[in-house]
């Protein structure tokens, strides 16, 4: 009787190790399953998201669109800051002129020549002596410098040193 209690204990035993086990896979099955639904909410929230903002683009596009005065208002504000900003540049450019050439009194020998035309973007410039003392550019060669706008570094432009 013994033997039949033990081995009815062993099976009851090895039922519940089995039910154990099933339930323990039954429940990861599930957590795999939330996991995967919450990543999938996730990434249509993000997909919402940004059809989202692509809506208030595109209501903001026609809003503009059906308001073109304010548009034009925008544009003629941004034509003159750019033109205003352009005539600011010029007048800082003469005012550093200026400056270099009442230095240059102090220090006459240094400012041999100017620079003339404007000192912009794809433009010409042209050097002409300042004194009767400066030898012929023919027997010069020159070397172009960046100089920032604060005047303060001295930044070396390769591969543009002319000869005459």
């Amino acid at each position: 009787a013994s033997q039949d209690a033990k081995k009815l204990v062993d099976e009851e035993r090895a039922f519940a190790r089995a039910e154990i086990e099933n339930a323990r896979a039954a429940v990861q099955r599930v957590e795999e399953a939330l996991q995967e639904h919450e990543k999938m909410s996730r990434a249509t929230g993000k997909q919402d998201l940004e059809e989202l903002m692509k809506e208030v683009q595109e209501a903001r596009r026609i809003i503009m669109l059906h308001q073109p005065s304010k548009v034009m208002d925008m544009e003629h504000e941004l034509c003159a800051l750019r033109i205003q900003l352009a005539e600011k540049s010029k007048r800082s450019l003469l005012l550093q002129k200026e400056l270099a050439r009442s230095k240059g009194v102090k220090d006459n020998l240094s400012n041999l020549y100017e620079l003339d035309g404007a000192e912009t973007l794809g433009s010409y410039l042209r050097i002409k002596p300042c004194s009767d003392i400066a030898p012929e550019l023919s027997k010069c060669s020159i070397q172009w410098y960046r100089v920032s706008s604060e005047g303060g570094k001295k930044e070396l432009i390769s591969g543009n040193v002319l000869y005459y």
